[in-house]
Protein backbone atom coordinates (compact mmCIF):
# COMPACT_ATOMS: atom_id res chain seq x y z
CA UNK A 1 0.00 0.00 0.00
CA UNK A 2 1.27 3.62 -1.04
CA UNK A 3 0.16 6.97 0.30
CA UNK A 4 0.82 10.25 -0.57
CA UNK A 5 -0.10 13.77 0.99
CA UNK A 6 -0.18 16.81 -1.47
CA UNK A 7 0.03 20.53 -0.77
CA UNK A 8 0.77 23.23 -2.92
CA UNK A 9 4.64 23.32 -1.79
CA UNK A 10 6.45 26.72 -1.71
CA UNK A 11 10.48 27.14 -2.32
CA UNK A 12 11.73 24.93 0.52
CA UNK A 13 13.35 21.72 0.85
CA UNK A 14 11.05 19.38 2.42
CA UNK A 15 12.02 15.56 3.81
CA UNK A 16 10.02 12.73 1.47
CA UNK A 17 9.39 9.46 3.05
CA UNK A 18 8.22 6.63 1.45
CA UNK A 19 7.40 3.34 3.32
CA UNK A 20 6.14 -0.04 1.81
CA UNK A 21 4.14 -2.03 3.94
CA UNK A 22 2.21 -5.37 2.06
CA UNK A 23 1.99 -8.94 3.34
CA UNK A 24 5.14 -9.72 0.64
CA UNK A 25 7.47 -6.65 0.53
CA UNK A 26 8.77 -4.42 2.78
CA UNK A 27 11.55 -1.46 2.19
CA UNK A 28 11.06 1.99 2.05
CA UNK A 29 12.89 5.19 1.39
CA UNK A 30 13.94 9.12 2.48
CA UNK A 31 15.21 11.80 0.35
CA UNK A 32 14.69 15.27 0.15
CA UNK A 33 12.53 17.28 -2.25
CA UNK A 34 13.92 20.79 -3.02
CA UNK A 35 11.98 23.21 -4.44
CA UNK A 36 13.35 26.13 -5.98
CA UNK A 37 11.77 29.87 -6.95
CA UNK A 38 10.85 30.09 -9.72
CA UNK A 39 11.77 32.84 -12.86
CA UNK A 40 10.23 35.44 -13.63
CA UNK A 41 10.52 36.95 -17.52
CA UNK A 42 9.77 40.53 -17.40
CA UNK A 43 8.61 42.03 -20.73
CA UNK A 44 8.24 45.80 -21.37
CA UNK A 45 7.61 46.78 -25.06
CA UNK A 46 9.18 49.56 -26.61
CA UNK A 47 6.58 53.07 -26.88
CA UNK A 48 8.21 53.84 -30.17
CA UNK A 49 9.54 57.15 -31.30
CA UNK A 50 7.29 60.35 -29.72
CA UNK A 51 6.91 64.12 -30.67
CA UNK A 52 6.74 67.11 -27.60
CA UNK A 53 3.12 67.21 -27.19
CA UNK A 54 2.11 63.60 -27.35
CA UNK A 55 -0.03 62.11 -25.05
CA UNK A 56 1.13 60.45 -22.03
CA UNK A 57 2.14 56.98 -22.08
CA UNK A 58 -0.66 54.94 -20.46
CA UNK A 59 1.08 51.34 -21.76
CA UNK A 60 3.19 50.84 -18.48
CA UNK A 61 0.68 48.13 -16.46
CA UNK A 62 1.44 44.55 -16.98
CA UNK A 63 -1.14 41.70 -17.59
CA UNK A 64 -1.27 40.10 -13.79
CA UNK A 65 2.64 39.83 -12.86
CA UNK A 66 3.81 37.39 -10.54
CA UNK A 67 5.64 40.37 -8.35
CA UNK A 68 4.89 44.11 -8.83
CA UNK A 69 6.78 45.95 -11.38
CA UNK A 70 8.73 49.54 -10.99
CA UNK A 71 9.28 51.77 -14.03
CA UNK A 72 11.85 54.33 -13.71
CA UNK A 73 13.21 57.22 -15.83
CA UNK A 74 17.23 56.44 -16.80
CA UNK A 75 17.65 59.59 -18.50
CA UNK A 76 15.82 61.68 -20.64
CA UNK A 77 13.04 64.11 -20.78
CA UNK A 78 10.27 62.18 -18.79
CA UNK A 79 8.51 61.54 -15.79
CA UNK A 80 6.75 58.51 -14.67
CA UNK A 81 4.36 58.53 -12.16
CA UNK A 82 1.55 55.83 -11.31
CA UNK A 83 2.61 54.19 -14.22
CA UNK A 84 2.22 56.79 -16.58
CA UNK A 85 4.88 58.22 -18.75
CA UNK A 86 4.80 61.98 -19.58
CA UNK A 87 7.54 63.65 -22.18
CA UNK A 88 8.72 66.99 -20.70
CA UNK A 89 11.20 67.87 -23.46
CA UNK A 90 12.98 66.95 -26.56
CA UNK A 91 15.65 63.77 -26.99
CA UNK A 92 16.64 60.07 -25.87
CA UNK A 93 14.75 58.84 -23.35
CA UNK A 94 15.38 55.53 -21.31
CA UNK A 95 12.62 53.41 -19.46
CA UNK A 96 13.45 50.76 -17.12
CA UNK A 97 10.97 48.53 -15.57
CA UNK A 98 11.88 46.39 -12.35
CA UNK A 99 10.09 43.40 -11.24
CA UNK A 100 11.58 42.26 -7.48
CA UNK A 101 10.95 38.75 -6.40
CA UNK A 102 9.76 37.41 -3.69
CA UNK A 103 9.30 33.97 -1.20
CA UNK A 104 7.78 32.10 -4.47
CA UNK A 105 9.76 33.96 -7.67
CA UNK A 106 13.23 35.32 -8.27
CA UNK A 107 13.69 38.81 -9.00
CA UNK A 108 13.34 39.50 -12.90
CA UNK A 109 16.05 40.91 -14.71
CA UNK A 110 15.73 45.09 -15.20
CA UNK A 111 14.10 45.85 -18.87
CA UNK A 112 15.48 49.24 -20.43
CA UNK A 113 13.36 50.61 -23.68
CA UNK A 114 14.92 53.34 -25.57
CA UNK A 115 12.83 55.88 -27.66
CA UNK A 116 13.30 59.21 -28.92
CA UNK A 117 10.98 62.54 -28.35
CA UNK A 118 11.32 64.82 -31.83
CA UNK A 119 9.99 68.22 -31.43
CA UNK A 120 6.61 68.76 -31.67
CA UNK A 121 4.59 70.52 -34.80
CA UNK A 122 3.26 73.87 -34.48
CA UNK A 123 0.40 75.39 -36.38
CA UNK A 124 0.92 78.83 -37.52
CA UNK A 125 -2.00 81.52 -39.30
CA UNK A 126 -1.42 84.72 -40.30
CA UNK A 127 -3.90 87.36 -40.42
CA UNK A 128 -4.73 90.83 -41.89
CA UNK A 129 -2.57 90.09 -44.77
CA UNK A 130 -4.78 91.99 -47.46
CA UNK A 131 -3.98 96.07 -47.01
CA UNK A 132 -3.86 98.63 -49.38
CA UNK A 133 -0.91 100.45 -50.43
CA UNK A 134 -0.77 104.14 -48.17
CA UNK A 135 3.20 104.79 -47.45
CA UNK A 136 2.31 103.61 -43.52
CA UNK A 137 3.61 100.54 -41.94
CA UNK A 138 0.77 97.74 -41.91
CA UNK A 139 0.25 95.54 -38.83
CA UNK A 140 -0.59 92.12 -39.38
CA UNK A 141 -2.08 88.71 -37.19
CA UNK A 142 -0.70 85.54 -36.22
CA UNK A 143 -1.85 83.07 -33.85
CA UNK A 144 -0.23 80.00 -33.20
CA UNK A 145 -0.74 76.66 -31.81
CA UNK A 146 0.18 75.09 -29.28
CA UNK A 147 0.19 78.47 -27.46
CA UNK A 148 3.77 79.35 -25.74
Amino acid sequence: MMAATRRRPTPAAYAVVATVDSPFYVGGATDTLVVAQAAQTLTFPNPGNKSYGDPRLHSLRPRRPACPVAYSVVSGPATVSGGLVTITGVGAVVLRATQVGNANYLAAADVDVTFTVAKGTATVTLGNLDQVYDGTPKTVTFTHSPPG
